[in-house]
């Protein structure tokens, strides 16, 4: 299954998307590369974003925070800026996990995630007729090692060597 965006591709992990900014998913099933291109093989799910909103400002903050070091904080802010031909919403997201699980070798922590994620879209609407829409979005993204463990073949009921 490939992910979209507004349409576009995107390659990276979904986990890391700011589903707040979000209008609504839109999932077909079964092949789709004539609508979408080649690597669709099992369907596409393409987000939808929201239109930043024309008539008045607003936003949301969003905060949450659970065990293993887990915090996600969220916010976006958006209104008119010239009337209501052009319009923008501003928005970020910030993921931290922690960590659940401790290389027993090195004492690290493995599993941990971090991720950063910022958007803008600016709608411009001159009249009826015209719309023109500009979303763009940067994401970093920086996690720890997964967490697999190294054991001995003896535990697998396999032999020789480690699986």
């Amino acid at each position: 299954t490939a992910y979209f965006i507004d349409g576009v591709y995107y390659n990276g992990d979904i986990q890391a998307i700011d589903f707040d900014s979000l209008q609504r998913v839109e999932v077909i099933k079964g092949p789709q590369s004539a609508l979408y291109g080649r690597n669709t093989y099992a369907g596409a799910v393409n987000f939808i974003t929201r239109d930043p909103r024309s008539d008045r400002w607003g936003g949301y903050l969003n905060m949450s925070g659970a065990e293993f070091e887990e915090y996600t904080v969220s916010a976006s802010i958006d209104g008119p800026i010239f009337g209501d031909k052009l319009s923008a919403r501003l928005g970020g997201r910030f993921f931290s996990y922690g960590g659940q699980y401790t290389n027993q070798a090195t004492g690290r922590k493995v599993g941990d995630e971090e991720d950063w994620s910022a958007n803008l879209t600016l709608l411009y609407t001159p009249n009826e007729d015209v719309r023109v829409r500009l979303f763009a979005n940067h994401r970093r993204q920086d996690d720890g090692p997964l967490a697999l463990f190294l054991q001995g073949a003896d535990e697998n009921n396999c032999r020789p060597g480690f699986r």
